[in-house]
């Protein structure tokens, strides 16, 4: 799982583990990025990796912004989308993604209630039918 997710961006294992060293030791210097194979990367990105410097991260802070409220993150959120960065387009895809399963359960739960109505309205038509049939033989 760990060679897939550093394939997905084009690097080592190893590669990947000495970037995650270098933001988590908090650095002055640059690490470089070594795409697998020498390679460029297969699509543009944001300035910082297509200078194959490390992009500025911060790790989160485990502190009161963890428990920030909804207009809080909505906040981040916007300015993350406005960064015009690769992160931007990241998050762009993932709130799509998120929405999409959110508008299947919605969608599925909504087709669901409508077939138990369906089913109930069947029922009681049969009942209906049978009783009706059993008034025609006894007035026969």
């Amino acid at each position: 799982m760990r060679a897939k997710i550093a394939a997905h961006f084009n690097m080592t294992y190893e590669d990947m583990l000495a970037l995650g060293r270098g933001i988590l030791g908090g650095s002055e210097g640059e690490t470089s990025l070594k795409p697998k194979g020498g390679k460029g990367f297969s699509e543009p990105q944001d300035d910082a990796i297509q200078n194959k410097s490390v992009v500025e991260f911060k790790p989160p802070r485990k502190s009161r912004d963890s428990q920030s409220g909804i207009s809080e993150k909505i906040m981040k959120v916007v300015e993350i989308l406005e960064s015009d960065t690769h992160f931007s387009e990241v998050l762009a895809e993932l709130i799509d993604a998120f929405h999409e399963s959110i508008s299947t359960k919605n969608d599925n739960l909504r087709l669901r209630n409508q077939m138990k109505e369906m089913e109930s309205r069947i029922a009681s038509l049969e009942k209906r039918l049978a009783d009706e049939k059993d008034r025609g033989k006894k007035s026969a």
